[in-house]
């Protein structure tokens, strides 16, 4: 298997819209490799691992167009490289080629160390993730030649190392990490049911990454009402905040008289009683003694 964690880390930098087109196509194209692999462990046919192979491969046509169209000339070339050597895996997984199987990693093990020599000559960082996918390819190249499972073990875990590194940077790479796992215990147990199980995963994992790459809408909250347009609010009448003032003499005395402040208290030993205040009663009152001596005179 090609380098998957090296190759689905070119698949992370945001950009413009049509940057995130390519980036989506590369995501089904990996999805879809890792199904048809899933597919061929499980029916125990290399015909259909081939395929998956040249799935992959052209995975790295994928990137190696995206990295020239970014201007990025020596990654466009590494990845052209690494398609042409997982093509010539694919054939010796058709033809049953020891020597295509060995030749295909083989080719793609030499990239990933250039690769890695120019990214740490630059001062870069990624370049531990090519040294780890350069032993992953000599694993397999090892594997193809003397079709040792220990080989294959052995490569699925150097995968498996390549996914967890990504995981700071993408947790949805934990699938992938697990994927790999089962892959390599597969491989090391010659269980292709176990293999065909890590690869579904894996794919289940970069399926969950296309996902995601897509913002969900939130859902919106019902109104209570029929939203008002803006040129419905430009013709709604004004309601002052203040009254004017009233203009008839008389309502303007008793509105006075109301208002008017409230006559301070009279003692109790002065032999005056008030009686309720007019605000609580809203009729003008007179003290008792006054009164009394009107009512006498009458």
């Amino acid at each position: 298997m090609p380098t998957v964690s090296s190759e689905m880390q070119r698949d992370e930098s945001p950009g413009t819209k049509n940057e995130n087109s390519w980036d989506a196509l590369t995501k089904v194209t990996m999805t879809t490799a890792m199904v048809t692999m899933s597919t061929g462990f499980g029916l125990k046919n290399p015909q259909v691992r081939a395929a998956a192979f040249g799935l992959l491969a052209f995975h790295g046509v994928e990137n190696s167009l995206k990295d020239y169209k970014n201007g990025d000339c020596t990654g466009a070339a590494a990845h052209a490289l690494t398609a042409a050597g997982t093509a010539l895996w694919s054939g010796g997984t058709a033809a049953d080629s020891r020597i295509l199987k060995t030749a295909g990693p083989a080719i793609n093990s030499i990239t990933h160390l250039i690769s890695a020599g120019v990214i740490f000559s630059h001062g870069e960082e990624g370049w531990r993730r090519k040294l780890v996918g350069a032993a992953e390819m000599l694993s397999f190249s090892l594997a193809g030649h003397t079709e040792s499972h220990v080989a294959s073990a052995v490569a699925f875990g150097c995968l498996t190392v390549g996914f967890l590194s990504e995981i700071k940077d993408d947790k949805a790479f934990l699938g992938h990490a697990l994927g790999a796992l089962s892959l390599a215990a597969g491989a090391g147990m010659k269980m292709e049911s176990l293999q065909s199980l890590g690869a579904g995963v894996v794919a289940a994992a970069e399926l969950s990454r296309l996902w995601c790459q897509f913002p969900q809408k939130a859902p919106q909250a019902p109104s209570s009402g029929l939203p008002l347009q803006q040129a419905e609010l430009t013709h709604l009448p004004v309601v002052p905040q203040h009254l004017p003032a009233p203009e008839n003499h008389w309502l303007a005395q008793a509105v006075s008289q109301f208002t008017a402040p409230t006559p301070p208290s009279v003692p109790e030993d002065s032999g005056v009683r008030s009686t309720p205040s007019r605000h609580s009663t809203g009729e003008i009152w007179r003290p008792a003694a006054a009164e009394a001596a009107r009512r006498h005179s009458v």
